[in-house]
């Protein structure tokens, strides 16, 4: 995995990233977020690592959504170059619960 994240390409931009996002921190009136709590952890990355992150907590449904909100700024980023490695990564740092490697790899792909 060494050896692959040497080959990534430098990141063109950073953005806020919340390491430790889980759904229990963004709340609604049952339509619309109103309140995000707990938001202590974050980093400057690359945006790619927020959407590999966030196929971890969001199912088919809130991906679609995320998707369709965010196209309507600017389009997805490519994760196909990056996944593999920020995964890996992701699952260094412990954004979420303890899974074992392989299953973490093999999560779905939402984005």
């Amino acid at each position: 995995m060494c050896e692959a994240a040497l080959q990534l390409p430098p990141f063109e931009n950073g953005s806020l990233i919340m390491i430790d996002m889980d759904p229990t921190q963004f709340l609604t009136d049952g339509g619309r977020l109103t309140a995000l709590v707990d938001t202590e952890a974050y980093a400057v990355g690359p945006c790619e690592l927020d959407f590999i992150a966030l196929e971890y907590v969001l199912d088919q449904r809130g991906a679609a959504a995320l998707t369709k909100g965010y196209n309507t700024i600017r389009p997805l980023p490519d994760l196909s170059r990056v996944r593999s490695v920020y995964r890996y990564f992701c699952r260094l740092i412990g954004i979420q619960k303890k899974t074992d490697l392989e299953t973490w790899m093999a999560q779905p792909v939402l984005f």
